[in-house]
């Protein structure tokens, strides 16, 4: 009797797992789930299969925030260039009709020069005070012109040099050349012996500005990196999203198959219809995840589309981005030494940190000068020419005029380059300051800010060093994680195997089979978390040690190699 009764379990047994073949043939199945046309989906989506290296490159030379931090960096050349604009020459020329003083140095540096300068004509007329003045009432007609060239130079020495020429017709019997031409020819410099003297003190703000330059180039890598390592954390995330999307797929699948199962078992008679109830929940949850997931799968590609500004894609935001490189662990240690000696040497923030302390020290040396007297050398050395119609007279004086012999302009030029009529003045100017508090207090800031920007290089190399440390331990330890995520999740598949073996014999219950898949579901996502959060670490590692823009070939042109 029992042996009738075991057959007849194994018959009913046998019936239902053929029922449930054929209800989930493949034919049935590809039926119930009809697949869409491949060719239509690219050709609404328009993918663009994407390694890491091209999304790096791409994000180079469109992402909007590397666009953003360049122009702190062109800002800062354009202020060399404002810089250097104090030591251009520039050329002065009087505007006709208007008078003015002569800049530079013969009126300001020696006190000459008189008050007629520039461009321009005057018409004089003034009664006579004594019998000298020549005329009852004198007249006078002058135009004069004055040409000045001037530069600073950057070691502190300024230079100028001028050329005042004037004609003057006038009716006092006194002036013998009527009209006359007097024109001269000056040369001054001035050039500081103490405070302000040298580069540092007189090209201050150009050097300060240039040190700023390198600064800010070291700046613009530091973010540039720290912008692509988003770049790449992005890809790999987009990368675990499709992945993760497949195995919710996979786990959905997993749940159909059992719910098929079940319906078959209690068809049967073997387990209770309320298992199939159970099993429905199980795929409507699995239903909701896979929802969740794709979702998740556009965020993660939308992000990425930001990163490479989407605008510059093929097909705008309606690219789909599909990743093609395989997150792999990679098993070679980390050689701790050579990852801290590669940081020292490529970090940016470390060569900014010292681009730092160059531009205190130039504040320092010009804040020192500062402290110093003002002495300045003054030298000025000038050549004259005169011509003009000479007035012949003949007679007791005044005389008549019986002769005039022509002359003008050429005489006086001629004259003037005969250098017969040389002068040359040379003097010293001295200013001491009382007490000099602005000047000290300045160079004592100047030393602190100096020592600040030490200490806050030796902080630098420190935390630079914790990060390399931490990221080499952070890849060693990602990678073990990921082997251990593998044997795991290889053993929840062998569990659930048994488990579903188990089941179709009827020695498990069906909310084992769906606990089991259930963990396997979790433990496969922790895999590929695992691996991502392996190739993540590994991409810190690289910025860590500044090898990051190296990996990929990217090369950041100096502001001197970029096109004007």
């Amino acid at each position: 009797m029992h042996i009738l009764t075991s057959a007849s379990k194994l018959c009913t047994l046998l019936a239902a797992v053929a029922l449930w073949a054929l209800s989930w043939s493949p034919d049935l199945a590809r039926a119930q789930t009809p697949a869409a046309d491949s060719g239509d989906v690219a050709a609404q989506r328009r993918e663009l299969r994407i390694s890491l290296a091209e999304a790096m490159r791409i994000a180079f030379q469109n992402n909007l925030d590397i666009r953003i931090v360049g122009f702190d960096r062109s800002l800062a050349q354009e202020r060399v260039t404002s810089a250097k604009g104090r030591f251009e020459p520039f050329f002065f020329i009087g505007i006709p009709g208007a008078t003015g003083i002569n800049p530079f140095p013969g009126g300001a540096a020696f006190g000459g020069g008189g008050g007629f300068g520039g461009f321009g004509f005057s018409d004089i007329q003034s009664p006579a005070s004594t019998a000298l003045a020549g005329a009852d009432t004198v007249t006078s007609q002058t135009g004069a012109t004055l040409f000045d060239f001037q530069q600073t130079l950057q070691g502190g020495m300024r230079y100028d040099v001028t050329y005042n020429v004037s004609r003057t017709d006038t009716n006092s019997i006194f002036q013998s050349l009527n009209p006359s031409w007097d024109n001269t020819l000056a040369v001054s410099i001035v050039q500081p012996l103490l405070n302000g003297r040298g580069r540092d003190a007189a090209a201050v703000d150009m050097l300060l500005a240039q040190a700023n330059t390198v600064v800010s180039e070291h700046a613009f890598r530091s973010q540039v990196e720290a912008i692509l390592l988003q770049v790449e954390r992005a890809y790999w995330q987009l990368v675990f999203a499709e992945r993760d999307l497949a195995v919710k797929e996979s786990s959905l699948q997993l749940a159909r198959e059992q719910l098929g199962r079940t319906e078959v078992q209690v068809e049967v008679g073997l387990i209770a219809p309320v298992q199939t109830t159970q099993a429905e929940v199980q795929v409507a949850a699995r239903e909701t995840e896979l929802i969740v997931a794709r979702n998740g799968l556009e965020d993660a590609r939308d992000v990425l589309r930001v990163l490479l500004r989407a605008e510059a894609l093929p097909n705008g935001w309606d690219t789909a981005l599909e990743p093609t490189d395989e997150p792999r662990i990679e098993a070679a240690p980390v050689d701790l030494q050579a990852a801290i000696a590669a940081a020292m040497e490529k970090r940016p923030e470390i060569d900014q940190g010292q681009a730092v302390i160059e531009a205190r020290g130039v504040e320092v040396r010009a804040n020192q000068s500062a402290l110093l007297p003002r002495v300045d050398l003054l030298a000025q050395v000038s050549v004259n020419g005169i011509g003009g119609d000479r007035q012949v007279r003949q007679g007791a004086f005044p005389g008549q005029i019986v002769d005039v012999i022509p002359g003008g302009y050429g005489d006086a030029i001629d004259q003037l380059f005969s250098f017969d009529f040389t002068s040359w003045r040379l003097g010293v100017n001295v200013t001491v300051p009382i007490g000099n508090s602005t000047a000290k207090g300045n160079y004592a800031q100047a030393t602190i800010n100096q020592d600040r920007a030490r200490v806050v290089l030796e902080r630098t190399k420190q935390r630079v060093i914790l990060e390399v440390r931490q990221a080499a331990r952070g890849v060693t330890a990602a990678a073990e994680a990921a082997r251990s995520a593998a044997k795991t999740r290889q053993l929840a598949e062998r569990q659930l195997e048994i488990e579903t073996d188990r089941f179709e014999v009827g020695m498990s219950t069906n909310f084992e089979v769906l606990r089991f898949q259930d963990d396997l579901a979790v433990v496969r996502s922790g895999e590929l978390r695992a691996v991502i959060e392996h190739r993540l670490a590994v991409a810190e590692l690289e910025r860590a040690t500044g090898r990051l823009l190296d990996k990929y070939g990217i090369r950041i042109r100096s502001a001197s190699e970029r096109p004007s």
